[in-house]
């Protein structure tokens, strides 16, 4: 009898052991279009080797901190954090070093403290501004002045609007920012930045990213051109996007992890995207009376024509 039950507890020790082993836990920033698909891509590319529970923090930095405490205490063979914010909690609730932190959707992941500890590694979103300031641009060869919304505790944001604000000094164009601290600012914010502006720019901001269904129609009613470096809010409206395949982010994201769990050394590894896509709403477009270079259509990947 004894044999027995010591028996059956080993079993279900090593049972769990092994479950631990093969669990991939995903903590997502925010929930928003890009977000999610990085998240999917993941789940999809390490399905076969590895079982995967997502949540998300919804913008909110004591759920990312409460969620990514209770990863860590199921004893995962490794966490994943989506965004930047989640990817920070998780190094931050992490308490043994060898349990592998992946980040995704990353900005800029040094400045963000995310390579100071062993056994991190990722893929980065960043893209320099004058790649998509150049398609702008050619979208509007007399643009001006450029209004951008951002959230400026997100480490990521600063560092864009940095970037950014340095691409436009060069090209002559005057950059309008605003503070978007929570999405219930959307409409405040831009209707103070409307008149000074000849197009508006999202970048990678979660804040704003979560309420890009509401600024493409705020805009669309001002007659005012809405970029954005997500390719997939072309189908909340914006009009044109510039930037990586997030569903490839993803896809690069899990190849990380199917190294590591082929034993295979990726601490301290961080990955770029290759290549940008461009996307095209031409209904937005049409409702706001504004043509379309032919040449930014025949480079773009995604032109959105039908409702």
């Amino acid at each position: 009898m004894i044999r027995y039950v010591l028996l059956k507890v080993f079993v279900c020790y090593a049972f769990i052991a092994c479950a631990a082993e093969n669990t991939v836990l995903i903590l997502k920033s925010a929930d928003h279009p890009a977000l999610d698909i990085v998240a999917s891509a993941i789940q999809d590319t390490v399905k076969d080797f590895a079982s995967v529970s997502i949540k998300s923090a919804q913008g909110n930095i004591a759920l990312a901190h409460q969620i990514a405490s209770q990863y860590f205490s199921s004893n995962p063979k490794a966490v994943v954090g989506v965004g930047t914010m989640a990817a920070q909690m998780l190094l931050n609730a992490r308490k043994k070093r060898d349990t592998l932190i992946v980040f995704s959707s990353v900005t800029e992941p040094y400045k963000a403290g995310l390579l100071k500890s062993k056994n991190v590694a990722g893929v980065s979103n960043f893209l320099r501004s004058e790649k998509y300031l150049a398609i702008i641009t050619e979208m509007q060869p007399l643009i001006k002045s450029l209004g951008i919304l951002y959230n400026p505790s997100e480490i990521n944001s600063q560092y864009i609007v940095d970037d950014l604000s340095k691409a436009c000094s060069r090209s002559n164009i005057k950059l309008v920012k605003r503070a978007l601290l929570k999405v219930t600012d959307v409409n405040s914010c831009l209707s103070s930045m409307m008149k000074e502006v000849d197009a508006v720019i999202i970048s990678n901001d979660n804040t704003a990213l979560s309420a890009i269904s509401n600024i493409a129609e705020f805009c669309k009613k001002n007659n005012v051109p809405l970029y954005c470096t997500d390719v997939d809010t072309v189908y909340a409206g914006v009009l044109g996007a510039i930037g990586p395949n997030q569903y490839k982010i993803g896809v690069m994201t899990g190849e990380l992890l199917k190294k590591s769990f082929n034993n295979e050394e990726v601490s301290g590894v961080v990955l770029y995207p290759e290549k940008i896509e461009i996307a095209i709403n031409e209904l937005t477009s049409n409702e706001i009376g504004f043509s379309v270079p032919s040449d930014v259509l025949q480079k773009a990947s995604i032109i959105v024509n039908k409702r």
